[in-house]
């Protein structure tokens, strides 16, 4: 029997949570899963945007995958 009991969550759960966090533009600063399996993100503060960078392209989300 595990030390802290049965887990309430799977890690599949956590990632699916933090894919949409990051799809909606959030940068993830911390993550915490309560006992009853209840996760928790919270975002970091959004930094104010940059007129120099450049504009995002289509092939970022694909480069970011390999």
């Amino acid at each position: 029997m595990p030390a802290h009991g049965p887990l309430t969550y799977r890690q599949r759960d956590l990632e699916a949570a933090m894919r949409a966090a990051k799809r909606s533009g959030f940068a993830v600063r911390s993550i915490r899963i309560d006992r009853d399996g209840t996760i928790v993100i919270e975002a970091a503060e959004a930094a104010a945007a940059d007129p120099a960078a450049p504009e995002p392209n289509e092939w970022d989300a694909v480069r970011e995958k390999i």
